[in-house]
């Protein structure tokens, strides 16, 4: 892998390019630029990759960032990609950690777009306790939801509860 990558100012720019010739020949160039605008990031890239008669050439647009919001930090994303002969793809996303009552919540969410096929929504959050027993360890609770884009998938939706004793890591 080869990369050249340079800054100025809020700018940074890169290019790299990967092959490996044992592999159906297969190599990848990518090239993009950031624009860090104080908690926020714009970026695009474009790349090319090659392997056997498969040649797929993408272009990616997005902005993320992030805040404070209520005792936590709440951040957030937009990209599009586009895949030739594909229709573009947008995803929206957001997620906020902060404490809440006795522990730490940590709570995302994303909508997937396919132009012209659908959108696929998802969740989930993480609740931890730590120490709620005073015998070590964390009390956590976690959820999830998804709504498959594939009509042949069904929703899902899981929730667990677990508590884990002994000292742990960051405590």
């Amino acid at each position: 892998t080869n990369t050249v990558s340079g800054k100025a100012g809020p700018v940074d720019a890169y290019f790299s390019k990967m092959e490996q010739p044992g592999n159906q020949g297969l190599w990848k160039t990518i090239a993009g630029a950031n624009l860090n605008i104080g908690p926020a990031e714009f970026y695009a890239q474009r790349g090319r990759s090659k392997q056997g008669d498969v040649d797929t050439r993408t272009k990616t647009v997005g902005a993320r960032g992030s805040v404070p919001f209520m005792d936590g930090t709440l951040s957030g994303n937009v990209k599009r990609q586009f895949v030739e002969d594909q229709d573009p793809v947008t995803n929206y996303g957001f997620n906020w950690k902060g404490p809440v009552g006795p522990g730490t919540l940590h709570a995302e969410g994303n909508l997937m777009d396919v132009r012209n096929v659908g959108m696929e929504p998802s969740a989930k959050a993480e609740y931890i306790y730590k120490n709620p027993l005073w015998l070590g360890g964390n009390l956590s609770a976690t959820g999830s939801y998804v709504n498959p884009l594939d009509p042949d998938r069904a929703s899902a939706i899981k929730a667990m509860l677990r508590y884990t004793l002994g000292r742990q890591r960051g405590n």
